[in-house]
């Protein structure tokens, strides 16, 4: 309701991205689940040139690689019109 109430736009994730572990999307689903997220008539498609900005690969705030710990600073990335993309 809160968001509904400041216009922000709800995406419904699908069952079907997930295995086992119902929280994280996995890895042969995540272009899908990615593309679906994201997708909306005003923001650019991914590799539009006109989007200036691209979604890194391992962009989480705070995430472990190969047992590392790694802090990521946000916004991960910063399009041409200037809408920021978050990674938490």
């Amino acid at each position: 309701q809160l968001g509904l109430a400041h216009g922000a736009r709800l995406v419904e994730p699908s069952p079907s991205w997930y295995g086992m572990d119902p929280i994280h999307v996995r890895r042969s689903m995540r272009h899908e689940a990615w593309k679906h997220i994201l997708h909306h008539p005003r923001l650019p498609h991914a590799g539009s040139p006109r989007g200036g900005g691209r979604l890194p690969l391992f962009g989480a705030a705070e995430l472990r690689l190969f047992g590392v710990p790694r802090r990521n600073p946000q916004p991960v990335c910063r399009f041409k019109d200037g809408t920021t993309v978050a990674l938490y």
